[in-house]
C-alpha cells in the first residue's frame, strides 16, 4: 500500500491575494476563513484523523533561520508585503505545529520556540 502524496493547494499559504486573502487583511483574519480540503474544512481535524490512523508521519526539518533565508532569497522577485506575510505565516504554523518541527538533535529547541 502507498500513501497519497502531500499536495499544497495554495490556500494553506493564503496564495489568493487578489480575492480571498488580500494583503490588506490581517493574517489572523485570513486564517479564520481559510478552509482545508477534502476531508474536513479544518486543517487540524484532517491532521488529527491522519495521525489517529497512521501515527505521526509528517515532520518538518527546518528552523526559523532556514525560513528567513529562503524568504530573503525571493525578496527581489516578490513584494515586501508578500514576503513578510509568507514568513509570518510559516512562523505561526511552526509555533502551532511545533511538535512536528525537528531541528538540531531532532527536537525544536527552546531558543527556536522563542524566536518563531
Amino acid at each position: 500500500m502507498r500513501y497519497a502524496p502531500l499536495f499544497d493547494n495554495g490556500l494553506s499559504l493564503l496564495a489568493d491575494t487578489n480575492m480571498d486573502f488580500p494583503l490588506e487583511r490581517s493574517l489572523e483574519d485570513c486564517l479564520k476563513t481559510v478552509e482545508a480540503k477534502p476531508f474536513s474544512r479544518y486543517f487540524d481535524e484532517q491532521l488529527d484523523a491522519a495521525e489517529e490512523l497512521y501515527g505521526i508521519q509528517l515532520h518538518f526539518n527546518f528552523s526559523t533561520n532556514d525560513v528567513k533565508a529562503l524568504i530573503d532569497s525571493y525578496r527581489t522577485a516578490y513584494s515586501q508585503e508578500i514576503c513578510d506575510r509568507c514568513e509570518a505565516l510559516i512562523r505561526r504554523q511552526m509555533r502551532h505545529y511545533g511538535y512536528l518541527v525537528k531541528v538540531k538533535n531532532n527536537v525544536m529547541s527552546d531558543n527556536h520556540r522563542n524566536v518563531i
